[in-house]
């Protein structure tokens, strides 16, 4: 009782002071608007019951269930039958690939191309672990790191499709660097490949971070999974979804009571799934996300500009993954900070300004030298800034960033990165506080 008393005293006293959170890609705070519409159904007064059952508690929370899948499918472009819940984008990811997979071996016999798996290197950890699991199953697995810029390319993809090639899996923006992969081409790359080998390979995205900051349709897309979650766009924690197009061959991986069309067992989550609508009601609307692109963009442009030196340049590296690759940084956009201080600041990718086409507006990936990843982001924390060292989901480990040494950092580089992500309640307050601290700190 003591030891609890001392935390949550210490707590705050950390909390008196003022906080910046820099750390939307990690999770945003609940928008006002979500906690308003979720209250109702967290009470005891209606909206509790069961959505599988027939009475009028069931019905009701069975008629706001699919109310929130049709709107949240209407603003990805999707059919509401093609919208199933899950508990977040974790299980989004290992739903897709692992139901494809499991399909795929029951439907095909062993030859005919269901044993071969694609998938980029700096993909999220919640599909590297199914696929690693698929391939301790006996899965052949072909793994593509991106160029040094950090996307992959047509040719690449094109040339790592076999005969056996059952799926592909590449992620529509990447959470640590904020890069946009031009997914619509490489979905032609793998449709043209299954054309040719006379039968289809599927694809699948991770959309966790795209929801939101872009508009997405997955028509368009061509896809056949994506995931999706909702606490990274504003929404509740516990609450995701994923696109699951029409004749795609799924094998259920929770299997229980039959709910979400026999595709995910288990009780509906009501009050999430009303409030991941909500959250996708307001930053998924067109013209909110433009204004929220542009004013969070400039936040993103004022950043580099403020804190690594020149705007231009040309970029140019290997992907080598030398420790010593300082070839890494020609250009000079990437030379820049301070040269005699504690440190030099520079970008993990290039970025030119105002580039929402290419990049994600509000993931900004830094590299800090002459100290360590885990050293700065402490002393952020005790100066009152919450930011990360990439992705919040491998928090605590001793290693470097995967995404980075994909790139061809070397472990020395990749344990300098910063990764600052903005979002709806980023303020001018909160990039004035950041850039005198850090100008500080590497002076």
């Amino acid at each position: 009782m003591s030891e609890c008393f001392q935390l949550n005293n210490h707590a705050n006293s950390e909390l008196q002071r003022p906080r910046h959170y820099l750390d939307y890609a990690a999770t945003a705070p609940m928008r006002s608007e979500v906690l308003e519409a979720m209250l109702p159904w967290l009470g005891s007064d209606c909206g509790f019951g069961n959505a599988s059952t027939l009475y009028f508690e069931g019905r009701q929370a069975r008629a706001a269930t699919e109310g929130a899948r049709a709107e949240i499918a209407l603003a990805i472009g999707a059919k509401p039958t093609e919208l199933v819940f899950c508990s977040g984008g974790t299980e989004a990811d290992h739903a897709c690939i692992t139901g494809i997979a499991t399909a795929l071996r029951t439907t095909r016999a062993l030859d005919k191309g269901n044993r071969h798996i694609v998938c980029a290197s700096f993909e999220h950890h919640a599909v590297l672990e199914p696929v690693r699991l698929l391939k301790r199953l006996g899965y052949d697995v072909t793994i593509l790191n991106p160029d040094c810029c950090g996307f992959i390319t047509e040719e690449q993809l094109a040339a790592s499709i076999t005969s056996d090639t059952a799926l592909v899996a590449i992620m529509l923006a990447q959470n640590e660097i904020g890069t946009i992969q031009p997914l619509s081409c490489l979905v032609q790359v793998v449709r043209k490949a299954s054309l040719a080998m006379g039968h289809k390979v599927y694809i699948h995205t991770d959309a966790v971070q795209a929801l939101g900051k872009m508009q997405l349709n997955m028509r368009s897309l061509d896809v056949d999974t994506a995931s999706f979650s909702a606490h990274k766009i504003g929404g509740p924690k516990g609450i995701g979804a994923f696109y699951l197009k029409s004749g795609t061959p799924f094998s259920a991986p929770m299997r229980g009571g039959g709910q979400e069309g026999g595709r995910r067992g288990g009780t509906q989550n009501v009050a999430g799934a009303i409030g991941f609508a909500t959250a996708v009601r307001i930053a998924c609307n067109p013209v909110y996300m433009q204004e929220e692109n542009a004013r969070i963009c400039g936040f993103r442009d004022r950043i580099i500009a403020e804190l690594v030196s020149g705007t231009g340049g040309t970029y140019s590296g290997s992907n080598s993954g030398s420790d010593n690759n300082d070839g890494y940084y020609n250009g000079d956009y990437h030379n820049g900070g301070s040269r005699n201080g504690k440190g030099i600041i520079r970008t993990a990718v290039p970025i030119k300004p105002s580039d929402t086409q290419n990049h994600l507006s509000n993931i900004v990936p830094l590299l800090v030298a002459g100290t360590s990843s885990e050293m700065l982001t402490l002393r952020l924390d005790e100066a009152g800034f919450a930011v990360s060292a990439g992705s919040a989901c491998s928090t605590g480990s001793l290693e470097p960033s995967h995404v980075l040494l994909a790139l061809g950092l070397g472990k020395d580089q990749a344990n300098t990165a910063l990764r600052i992500s903005l979002g709806h309640a980023s303020s001018k307050a909160d990039i004035d506080a950041l850039l005198a601290f850090l100008k500080g700190y590497v002076s």
